[in-house]
């Protein structure tokens, strides 16, 4: 499995934005923007351990928000991002189209 990670800065996309947040905190916040797991190894807790790792190296280096975007129907990862803390800060239409919901993580000190 991997995670690829976005730091938008002051960037439109910045999923900030999505979710009316104030301006200082787009320099300390990073997008998760694609967990992948292979099939065979999924449902073994894999997403959760990479975005962890994830947090935690982002963490350090200042980074105290965290976003994601997840398909409505995707449960499982919905369920995952859940349970390492994200809420669901607003559901809307994205990248052309496609219904996303922007989870954020704001709290650091759930790490």
């Amino acid at each position: 499995g991997f995670v690829l990670i976005d730091l938008p800065g002051r960037q439109e996309k910045n999923l900030a934005h999505d979710l009316d947040l104030p301006p200082e905190i787009l320099d300390t916040s990073a997008h998760i923007d694609t967990v992948c797991v292979r099939p065979s190894f999924r449902g073994q807790g894999l997403q959760k351990r990479l975005v962890r790792a994830a947090e935690e190296r982002l963490h350090g280096m200042g980074i105290t928000h965290f976003f994601a975007t997840i398909h409505p129907d995707n449960i499982a990862s919905l369920s995952s991002m859940l349970a390492l803390g994200y809420r669901v800060g607003v559901t809307k239409i994205k990248y052309g189209g496609v219904l996303r919901h922007v989870v954020v993580k704001d709290d650091a000190s759930a790490l």
